[in-house]
């Protein structure tokens, strides 16, 4: 799941912030709106009341406001019209609902009458509910203004850390003198200090690994040369024509593994991404192990047309990595690249191995082969490319049934020209 940015987060919580505090203010004051509401109705009915009875006994017609009506009946009757639960109600006020209106009810008994007046409360309730919705439109409305004004004073508040975030995540250089604010100042120095710890310490192994590459290939190719020369020798016996064999392979592989840790040990920012056809470069790979193995079928069912974005050079090591693990290691049967959805399958009929051992396969120097043929450094190499590319590299395999290295490769919609790799 992705993270919510500060300024998001300050900004949600300030609007929430609004949102319960309007919203406790509105309750509370409709609440006792409400109440009040109650007890003034109530004063109306015992109001009106007291003026019936100063009158008593009436004499015409009584005129009261249209939300007011009147019955009466002597003492242990009940008035027509007059509903039956209300007949039942001991003197005093109460209320009553019926068919969805809410009634208050005042009760007296004056000069042997028993008098009730009913209060129909829907004209007030529907001017509650207008009020009501109006405060929750208000409380709506405030509550997005203070987002907006929440995502304004973070923005302004986190300004300064913006900007040194995103000085950070594009590698951008700080410029310390614009920081204004002091926690912002000391977490920028500390990130500037970091910087150059790290740039120094990267200068020192780059250094190193130019120093020890140069110092350790001169004498690996006097060695080389020197064995060269000595097989020319006439004299040679078949053992030490053996022998000569023998220093030659060591320096070519010692040169092998020189080569690869000095890869390890490389910056691949620096990486020339472009067009590559990807049929084309398995095929050119393919023609280096031509001579190696050739009763092993290899068969390449990339389409022609398909063409990713890479770099030529790393795609060509990671394949042919990829592809003399698959030879050195299949005897019998086939070596078959296909390409489907977005990913490239490299499987073989190999040895195979157990599936728990594949991720420790990916480490430098791990191997899941006794063979002698290898160094465990391929895997590394393979893992360490598919990371500068931004690909995702797995491996799937079987004792006695083979592996297949699955390799997912974003697809790019580029013109297949000439041109391309």
């Amino acid at each position: 799941m992705p993270r919510m940015s500060l300024r998001r987060r300050i900004s949600l919580a300030f609007a929430i912030l609004i949102f319960g505090s309007l919203l406790a203010m509105a309750v509370s004051l409709l609440l006792s709106a409400e109440e009040r509401q109650e007890e003034l109705i109530d004063e109306v009915v015992n109001s009106t009341l007291n003026q019936i009875e100063a009158r008593w006994p009436i004499t015409g017609q009584l005129v009261l406001p249209k939300n007011l009506y009147f019955y009466h009946a002597p003492i242990g009757q009940t008035p027509k019209a007059l509903p039956f639960e209300i007949a039942r109600f001991a003197v005093g006020n109460a209320e009553f609902y019926e068919r969805g209106h809410e009634y208050h009810v005042g009760v007296r008994e004056h000069a042997g009458m028993r008098l009730y007046l009913l209060y129909d409360t829907h004209d007030h309730q529907e001017r509650l509910q207008d009020i009501y919705l109006g405060v929750m439109v208000a409380v709506l409305v405030l509550t997005a203004l203070g987002l907006v004004m929440g995502v304004f004073f973070s923005g302004s508040i986190l300004r300064q850390l913006s900007a040194l975030t995103h000085a950070v995540q594009h590698n951008l250089p700080l410029d310390l003198a614009v920081l204004r604010d002091q926690e912002v100042a000391i977490l920028a120095t500390a990130v500037s200090d970091s910087r150059a710890q790290m740039a120094a310490v990267l200068q020192r192994e780059r250094d190193f690994t130019a120093h020890a590459g140069h110092e350790l290939r001169t004498p690996l190719t006097t060695i080389r040369t020197s064995a060269e020369l000595l097989r020319e020798l006439a004299d040679l016996s078949e053992a030490n024509l053996a022998r000569v064999a023998n220093i030659e392979a060591a320096a070519d592989e010692m040169q092998a593994r020189l080569t690869a840790l000095l890869f390890l040990a490389r910056d691949l920012r620096a990486m020339q991404i472009g067009p590559v056809n990807l049929a084309r470069a398995i095929n050119d790979v393919l023609a280096h192990f031509a001579a190696e193995k050739p009763h092993i079928q290899r068969r390449n069912s990339v389409p022609p047309q398909v063409q990713i974005a890479a770099d030529p050079q790393l795609l060509s090591m990671l394949l042919d990595n990829v592809l003399g693990n698959a030879l050195r290691y299949t005897q019998t049967g086939e070596i078959v690249i296909c390409w489907q959805n977005g990913v490239l399958r490299i499987s073989d009929t190999g040895l195979g191995f157990e599936d728990v051992e594949s991720a420790r396969l990916f480490e430098p120097f791990e191997r899941a082969s006794t063979m002698p043929d290898g160094f465990g450094l391929g895997l590394a190499i393979v893992q360490r490319i598919c990371d500068a590319m931004a690909w995702q590299c797995a491996l799937q395999s079987r004792p006695g049934v083979g592996t297949e290295m699955r390799i997912q490769i974003p697809i790019h919609d580029w013109p297949l020209t000439k041109n391309s790799q």
